[in-house]
This record gives C-alpha cells, structure tokens and sequence, in this order.
C-alpha cells in the first residue's frame, strides 16, 4: 500500500482541512497541504514536542496573535528589481508583516526569560526572527491602515496635497457661482458640481449647450444633459491637473525609495517567512489536538500500543461519549 492510499484509507486530508481552519494565513498553506509522515523517530519526537510545548503555553498565556501575517514573498520578488515599487497595499502587508514578527520576537523573549528552558524546541523556531525597527517605522509613517499614502509620507506630499485641496476649494466656488447664474436662467436643472475624467463640470440641459460657453465632457444615460466645463475655469482645472501629476509622481518616487529600503533585508525577511510559517503551523496543529484532546505519545522503537484511541474524524462530527475507542 502506498503512503497516499493509507493517508486516503485515515481520511488524512479531512484531518489537514480542519488544521487550515486554525490558521493565521496563507503562508503555511502549502506546508499543511503536503504534511508527511515522519519516519524518523527522533525528527518525530522534535516535532511533537513543539506542538505539544506550544499546546500548553497558549493554554495558560492564550493564543499567539498573528493577525495581519501574510505571505509577501511575491512582493519581496518584486522589490529585487532596481528602480521597481510595489502598490501601497502590498506595502501594507510588508508594514503588517514586520509588526507580526516584532510583536512575536517579543513575545517568545519575554516567555523565554519567564519559562526558562521549559519550552525549549518550542522557542528554538524564532531565535533568529529578524526585526528593523527604522524600516518598519518608514513605511508606518507612508501608509495608513486601509492602504492610502498618508500626508506624511513626505515634506513635499504634504505641500502639494495641501495646494490642491486649496485650488479645489477656489474652482468648487468658481463654479457654484456660474452654476447658480446659469440656473436661474434655467440653463440647469440640477444645481450640482460633479468630474468627468479628472475635470470639474456642471450640468447642463442639452438644449442650451451653447448658452454656455466651455468644454463638453460627457452627457447624462438620457441625454437630456451635458456636463461642461465652463471657459472660465479652465485654467484652474488644469493647474488641478498638474498637481495631481505632481502628486503621483511624488507617492512614485517614495515608493521606490521603500521598495529600496526593503529590498536590503529580503535574505531576512524571506527567513521571517519560513519561521513565522511554521508558528503558525504549529499553533493550528496545537488548537486541533486541544479540539481533540489529543496525547503526547510515547514513541517506541518496536511498536505502538493504542489505549481507549478515538479517531479524530468521529470526533470532528460526534461528542467523545458517542464515539467507541
């Protein structure tokens, strides 16, 4: 019999989709899906005892909060290349990511000083997670929680954002008052200042289009109105225009400026990868065997006795008391 007709013949794959549901994130995915057996009694040993060590810390401290984790080895890629930048929402995820390995670099130092050598293969997984205080601190201050680049990103973002929101302020009142004279001579029947393609319109009835001396943007799904950009603002929706170029190409050039920054450390976070990977494998593996009040067992070279043994499957969809061993 072959190893994947005995894990088809233990219902092994029921076992690693209940696993997944106790995972943080994608990152150990893959890992969880192949899971071998371990043939080796010592490699077996280690890695139950790390399931079993973290088992019992987070059933006295709580879980390990790895909210926020994610796979960003795709991004790390991206960042390799000279003169390249990643999207603010992939930024998020790197800012996201080192908060996770900072915060469980903490909290493994801290347990490790309380513990001593008690969880000791346990510990032995995050010696060397790699945290940079200044690089997180530098994206922290570039990207907000939803993934927008924030005013602070840098002294001139801030000036230009400042600029346009005090030339949109000037044309919105430029308008409003060319609006209410066309209204009044019902030119328009909505008093409503909108944007076609980035440029600041009014409406108008299409019948008195060339009542209204500008640029006509679009119309309305009837017809019945046209959205023109009056002569008179002209000038100021193209200076509009042009700190809007401005503005992006600022947010550009602080963005490859990080994705430099980040690139300096992939060799480290791609490592951070693998070891916040693997915490967060164990823990799911953890939660399950307190799902399933599984046993440390005692590994034996000859043979393996099962005392009062529940398949875990049953377990899964019946109370232990309905289950025979």
């Amino acid at each position: 019999m072959t190893i994947n007709e005995v894990k088809h013949k233990l219902e092994f794959d029921k076992i690693v989709s209940r696993i997944k549901n106790y995972l943080y994130s994608d990152l150990p995915l893959e890992q969880i899906e192949n899971l071998e057996f371990i043939t080796d009694q010592r490699n077996l040993i280690t890695s139950l005892s790390k399931v079993d060590q973290l088992r019992n810390l987070i059933n006295i401290e709580g879980d390990i909060d790895l909210a926020g984790l994610s796979d960003i080895r795709t991004t790390l890629k991206k960042t390799k290349i000279e003169g390249n930048f990643i999207t603010p929402e992939e930024l998020l995820k790197v800012l996201l990511f080192l908060e996770v390995s900072r915060k469980t670099k903490n909290y493994f130092d801290n347990k490790r000083r309380e513990y001593g050598s008690e969880y000791s293969e346990l510990f032995s997984v995050c010696n060397d997670l790699f945290t940079d205080k200044i690089l997180e601190h530098n994206i922290s201050i570039t990207v907000d929680e939803t993934g927008a680049i924030k005013d602070t990103a840098s002294t001139e973002l801030r000036k230009l954002r400042s600029s346009l929101l005090s030339k949109e302020e000037r044309l919105r009142k430029t308008l409003t008052s060319i609006l209410k004279k066309y209204s009044e001579r019902e030119f328009s029947q909505d008093e409503i200042i909108t944007q076609r393609d980035g440029r600041f319109v009014i409406p108008v009835k299409v019948e008195n289009k060339k009542s209204v001396p500008g640029i006509i943007h679009s119309a309305s799904a009837t017809g019945a109105t046209v959205f023109v950009e009056p002569g008179e603002t002209i000038e100021l929706n193209n200076g509009i225009t042009e700190i809007r170029y401005k503005i992006n190409r600022e947010i550009q050039r602080i963005l490859i400026e990080l994705c430099s920054q980040i690139s300096k450390f992939i060799p480290e976070l791609e490592l951070n990868c693998d070891f916040l990977s693997e915490i967060d494998s164990l823990q799911a593996r953890a939660k399950y065997a307190n799902e399933i009040n599984a046993v440390f067992p005692k590994v034996s070279d000859d043979k393996l006795i099962l005392k009062q043994a529940f398949h875990p499957i049953l377990l899964q969809n019946h109370k232990r008391a309905d289950v025979v061993p």
